[in-house]
């Protein structure tokens, strides 16, 4: 299974967990990618609390998929960006969610 099916299968997960409220992703390389369909799932996910994305590749675009998902996500308190490929233009939508 490659990485760009992975992340479908985990975010199809998400859509209908209803125990799983910390999930460490980090060093794997989701890139913006694998934002899309995580994000996704994010904005009907009212379980996770805690989400690390530290360390895998995610650029501007991709943060920007994740920001749409923070304005509707209501349970994600802990969210960990860290060592990522984020610049300005990113961060600006970060800073509105």
């Amino acid at each position: 299974m490659n990485l760009h099916m992975g992340m479908k299968a985990l975010s199809e997960a998400l859509k209908v967990n209803h125990t799983l409220t910390y999930l460490d992703l980090s060093y794997n390389q989701i890139g913006t990618e694998g934002m899309q369909p995580l994000s996704k799932s994010l904005k009907v996910n009212q379980i996770l609390t805690y989400l690390d994305l530290s360390k895998n590749q995610i650029r501007d675009e991709g943060i920007e998929f994740l920001c749409k998902a923070l304005k509707v996500n209501q349970t994600l308190s802990i969210l960990n960006i860290s060592s990522n490929e984020i610049r300005a233009k990113g961060m600006q939508p970060l800073s509105e969610s």
